[in-house]
């Protein structure tokens, strides 16, 4: 998966960030939660459920979103990115 972003560390010379090479793990989708997401936001969005109140700040705080890499019904692993670095807010909730 790519993501265009301003000048993020790890990004090619077009701004292009390769997802499949900065992290970690195996896993088959990214997903992107913006600020405020709740329990039942992340289920609609996973397909499973899934407790990101108890392993994000991201229900209460709007400085992050929170990037979710997924294989099959599981969450391999959480990213709260700072929306100063990136502001993936503008995108909603997706994958």
């Amino acid at each position: 998966m790519l993501i265009a972003a301003v000048n993020p560390c790890g990004s090619r010379p077009d701004g292009i960030v390769d997802l499949a090479e900065q992290l970690p793990g195996e896993w088959k989708r990214v997903c992107l939660l913006p600020p405020y997401s709740t329990n039942r936001m992340a289920s609609d969005l996973l397909g499973f459920e899934y407790n990101i109140e108890s392993r994000s700040r991201i229900v209460s705080s709007d400085s992050i979103t929170l990037l979710l890499t997924v294989d099959g019904r599981s969450v391999v692993d959480g990213f709260e990115i700072g929306r100063r670095n990136i502001d993936f807010s503008s995108l909603g909730t997706v994958c």
